[in-house]
């Protein structure tokens, strides 16, 4: 048999808080931990007319193919991670958000 243990349905819109904590430059940094996770949330910042709003952030992608995903010149900075697994992520993360 089989058992589902994740599942993960993609969003076709920010919420209305994320969409506001955007806007107002109240988020410092997005992680992409996937290509598919980073394309989602590029589509829907073209649909919700954000892209003007990414020069305010930072871009963590855990790899190079993901940093192609998400249209680097639109964003304060971009990152990719040491290795493109969850460890070398988590650590970028922490370096990134301790200077925030």
């Amino acid at each position: 048999s089989c058992v589902i243990v994740y599942s993960a349905k993609p969003l076709s819109q920010f919420s209305f808080e994320a969409k506001t904590a955007i806007e107002k430059n109240e988020i410092h940094a997005v992680a992409f931990f996937s290509k598919r996770s980073a394309e989602l949330f590029m589509e829907i910042v073209e649909r919700e007319q954000l892209e003007a709003a990414l020069s305010a952030l930072k871009a963590l992608c855990i790899s190079q193919s993901v940093l192609e995903c998400v249209q680097p010149a639109l964003w304060e900075c971009v990152y990719v991670s040491k290795t493109p697994d969850r460890e070398a992520m988590v650590s970028l993360v922490k370096s990134i958000c301790m200077d925030i």
